[in-house]
């Protein structure tokens, strides 16, 4: 199942950077670590998207690592936490602990100098390890905030592409308001089987369909059930929620999108559709901006 969820995440990410990394012309800075404010947005977009991680750190220790599970090399480094800008929400908050990262080069790398650290992960056991994806070394008071101001920027990029690109392989998008949420198993039916451990708990949100901006061919009825993770699973620690009375934007997939093994069977699938990716749910102010990129 680990598998088929990294698949899941790891396509969708990889087919959103690619489509980005061409629009952007940005194929050649997939190799750029050190970073600066001044750096190409292309090659900042192209670290941001490959980074689940985004701390301020300083390097403790060069050739050293936080667990015994994970082998030393000269790129292994032993990093303090100081600040967590971005983190997945299933993983231990990062403050105030030391990880192990493994940096991409040691070139320019100062001990005990504070770094803006982008990475992805690697390792969770006792010790968290890490892989670098970029760095910006905080070499004056105004770098953060320009830093931030980038990832704003980045982030804006890579969600406009990923909505493009989950919207245009959508079974549906479409406005409305959630009436109604309820676990699985709905009253009457029997409870659903999983295929393996630690899948997340499965809700089912009613929504009354208020605005159809896709399909043109087909139309939605006029109440659907939509199915979303209703726990924090780490697998899908950062898909969307519903609640009751949620105005909401939705990029619906079908069932059958789902791996296998996340899946839960033996449920009522009658205008049943699923959200999982965080971007398959978007705030009312934004359909505007949905309609024009999927359309």
């Amino acid at each position: 199942m680990v598998a088929d969820a990294r698949r899941l995440w790891r396509g969708s990410a990889a087919a959103v950077l690619g489509a980005l990394l061409l629009c952007t012309g940005a194929a050649h800075a997939q190799g750029v670590r050190a970073l600066t404010p001044a750096s190409p947005i292309d090659s900042i977009v192209a670290a941001t998207g490959r980074a689940g991680f985004r701390f301020v750190g300083r390097v403790r220790n060069l050739g050293a690592v936080t667990t015994a599970t994970f082998p030393v090399s000269y790129r292994s480094a032993r990093v303090d936490v100081d600040t967590v800008l971005a983190a997945p929400r299933s993983v231990r908050p990062l403050r105030g602990r030391q990880v192990t990262l493994i940096l991409h080069d040691t070139l320019g790398i100062v001990v005990d100098t504070p770094y803006v650290f982008l990475a992805s992960a690697v390792q969770f056991d006792s010790s968290t390890v890490l892989r670098e994806e970029g760095r910006f070394r905080l070499d004056g008071p105004g770098v953060l905030p320009a830093v931030r101001a980038l990832f704003t920027r980045a982030d804006s990029m890579i969600s406009s592409t990923v909505i493009r690109t989950r919207g245009s392989t959508a079974a549906a998008v479409m406005a409305g308001r959630v009436t109604g949420v309820a676990s699985l198993p709905a009253s009457g039916e029997a409870p659903p089987r999983y295929r393996a451990e630690h899948q997340p708990a499965w809700r089912v949100a009613t929504v009354r369909v208020g605005t159809q901006i896709t399909p043109a061919a087909a139309l939605l009825p006029g109440t659907i059930r939509v199915l979303f993770a209703g726990s924090h699973d780490a697998l899908l620690s950062a898909a969307p929620r519903l609640t009751d009375g949620d105005s909401v934007v939705l990029l619906l997939r079908a069932l059958g999108d789902l791996p296998p093994r996340l899946r839960p069977v033996g449920i009522d699938t009658t205008a049943l559709f699923v959200i999982w990716h965080p971007l398959d749910r978007q705030a009312p102010a934004r359909q505007a901006l949905v309609t024009a990129a999927v359309r």
